[in-house]
């Protein structure tokens, strides 16, 4: 146990350690091998005040001499945290006495300033995709929806014409003409799941709060969990694509407080503050450790929660997850008011 104490010590501290126990060993050796040559002659008091003072000295005199030719790695340590808390290297100042100590800084600020400019592209690329999934998401429902959608009805249509007008002496074809009809009404109520699912029209017609309201119906309490909606009454005055990217967050948190959280209430509450627009999702289902969730999805290939952060972020809205085991699950979404204000 305290191999691994002394293991875990920083560099320096190892360093001060080792090169002092050495010193105050060879300091009372040396006082000792001296008393013995003196003939013994020598006062006991003396010797160990001698030695005392040699020793303190020693280590001291270490002691500086080490943090003093350790300095730049110090130095080196308050550029990454300034780093940290400063991305911008630009802003960052730093001066090393140590060679290699700057050359070292100097890759490492190339390094952030590489990953940065790679963060950026990624997000752009990342906004982009978004936004041609949700038009392409839009054209899919409003294809099946003007074509597929309006041959299943005209198809139910003329199977119930047909089936009508059939004597009762067919009963056999009749019973198949009716199979096909309610084989093709189902479908068509299918079609109709899944052109909600791409692109609920609601959400263009009506706006975003009857929008979470219908799908937060429809879903939560259809799986019998209750559902509460603390929203203003009149629309808020968003972007389309801002009321898109909420929309689309508050559909994945639904659908994983359906699939996974076990739950029995969920509310979603959705405000204009004074900065910007909130929306909180929250239920009391089972929970789950949220400081792990995303190595937990990169591992299990679980994007949902990812999925939500990414769109978050593509209309610079803060996201943060709270959850817990047995104490469910709290999503909170910020956009700010200057991406209120923008058209994209």
């Amino acid at each position: 146990m305290k191999l691994e104490r002394f293991l875990s010590l920083s560099i320096s501290q190892k360093i001060i350690i080792g090169n002092s126990i050495i010193i105050i060993f060879g300091a009372i050796a040396g006082t000792l091998i001296t008393r013995n040559l003196t003939y013994r002659a020598a006062d006991p008091l003396l010797i160990f005040l001698f030695s005392s003072v040699g020793t303190v000295l020693s280590v001291t005199i270490n002691a500086l001499i080490l943090r003093t030719a350790l300095k730049p790695l110090y130095d080196l340590k308050n550029l990454v945290s300034k780093l940290q808390t400063n991305p911008d290297t630009a802003e960052v100042d730093f001066e090393a006495s140590d060679p290699d100590i700057a050359e070292l800084a100097s890759v490492l600020k190339l390094l952030v300033n590489q990953i940065q400019q790679r963060n950026l592209e990624l997000q752009a690329l990342s906004q982009q995709a978004i936004c041609a999934q949700e038009e392409e998401r839009k054209r899919i429902a409003q294809s099946l929806h003007d074509d597929t959608g309006q041959a299943l009805s005209t198809l139910v249509f003329n199977l119930e014409r047909i089936e009508n007008k059939l004597s009762d002496q067919a009963p056999d074809l009749r019973e198949k003409l009716s199979f096909c009809r309610t084989l093709a009404a189902n479908t068509l109520q299918e079609l109709r799941k899944i052109i909600l699912d791409l692109r609920p029209s609601i959400l263009d017609d009506l706006g975003l709060i009857p929008a979470i309201r219908w799908y937060g119906r429809s879903r939560l309490e259809g799986a019998g969990i209750r559902f509460t909606l603390d929203a203003p009454q009149d629309s808020l005055p968003l972007p389309d694509w801002v009321s898109t990217c909420l929309f689309r967050i508050s559909q994945e948190a639904i659908n994983n407080i359906v699939r996974h959280s076990q739950a029995t209430q969920a509310n979603i509450s959705l405000k204009q503050e004074l900065n910007g627009i909130s929306l909180v999702i929250e239920d009391n289902g089972i929970g789950f450790e949220s400081n792990e969730y995303q190595q937990q999805a990169l591992t299990d290939g679980k994007w949902g929660l990812l999925g939500m952060k990414e769109r978050a972020e593509s209309i610079q809205a803060i996201l943060r997850i709270h959850s817990s085991a047995q104490n469910g699950t709290r999503i909170t979404v910020f956009v700010p008011s200057h991406m209120l204000q923008m058209v994209r």
